[in-house]
């Protein structure tokens, strides 16, 4: 497997940048320890979950905060490590996690939603006429969750309308929570946002088209065009929606509080923005299991 092309979900209040090479570890070998960089050493690590036969496939995946990472490998087991790192012991395997301020959300793989942490505005209460669930979106104190129908449901924080799903919105495929706002893509591309827009990060470009992806950040959010074209708008204090000239077409993107990473279509990752804590420059090796970079 190629290390430079591995999927990534890094949540938007990340303050440091994971290692996404290291998930190529976990979906070959479980027991592995996975390091990240902006912490000194692995606090916890929660013991997998035993799991049953998939009837589906799953990417691995690596989602972190500035206090903790989880990762999902191949076979849907989840580990988390640092300050929030307990796992509900009935978890069973997932398909999809979603970090935000305090809280985890997970869909697991047969389609439930669980969330878990904070629940100081409700972030973890979760509608209880909720059906099948195919994605989920955490933000600083709001979640929303796209069922198998295309519906959209959020609840939590509400402060900046951020909660408050638009009446006409249509069939969603995905959602992206960011710190006051919501973004989610409908089923023709169309992209719709919410909530804050104190810094014009809900004001989608007119000449936006179609989309595949979003990330909404604290205070910018990011777009990925059907045509791989990354678009990004709001907040650029130290150059986070500034996009890179030279970037090229794109598969995904991460938009995290100051600083922005993106795969590229044809593998490496960008990262640019903040990089004070050096989150958004990208090792340019393998970690060993200390977490130091191999020379």
């Amino acid at each position: 497997m190629h290390w430079n092309t591995i999927r990534i979900a890094i949540t938007r209040f990340a303050f440091a940048l994971v290692i996404l090479f290291t998930v190529a570890i976990l979906a070959v070998m479980p027991s592995a320890v996975v390091a990240s960089f902006g912490h000194s050493a692995v606090q916890s690590i929660s013991r997998p979950h035993q799991t049953a036969e998939l009837q589906q496939s799953i990417s691995p995946q690596v989602i972190a905060r500035g206090d903790y990472t989880c990762v999902i490998n191949s076979a849907g087991q989840l580990y988390c490590w640092g300050a929030n790192a307990t796992i509900p012991e009935d978890l069973g395997p997932i398909i999809q996690l979603s970090a935000g301020g305090n809280h985890i959300c997970a869909v697991t793989s047969i389609n439930t939603l669980r969330c878990w942490g904070d629940n100081s505005y409700g972030q973890i209460a979760l509608p209880v006429d909720m059906g099948p669930i195919v994605q989920v979106g955490a933000g600083s104190y709001h979640t929303c969750a796209v069922d198998s129908s295309g519906t959209l449901r959020c609840w939590g924080a509400n402060g900046s309308g951020q909660r408050t799903v638009p009446p006409d919105l249509g069939v969603v495929t995905s959602v992206s929570a960011g710190g006051s706002h919501t973004c989610a893509v409908l089923a023709d591309g169309t992209l719709r946002c919410w909530g804050a827009n104190w810094n014009v990060q809900v004001s989608v470009p007119a000449n936006l088209g179609p989309v595949s992806q979003v990330s909404a950040a604290s205070n910018h959010t990011c777009a990925v065009k059907t045509d791989g074209i990354l678009r990004c708008w709001g907040a650029n204090w130290v150059s986070q929606a500034s996009v890179p000239a030279n970037l090229g077409p794109v598969s995904q993107v991460s938009a995290v509080s100051d600083h922005t990473c993106a795969v590229k279509i044809d593998g490496p990752l960008r990262c640019w923005g903040d990089n004070t804590a050096g989150q958004a420059t990208v090792p340019d090796s393998r970690p060993n299991h200390a977490g130091q970079r191999r020379q």
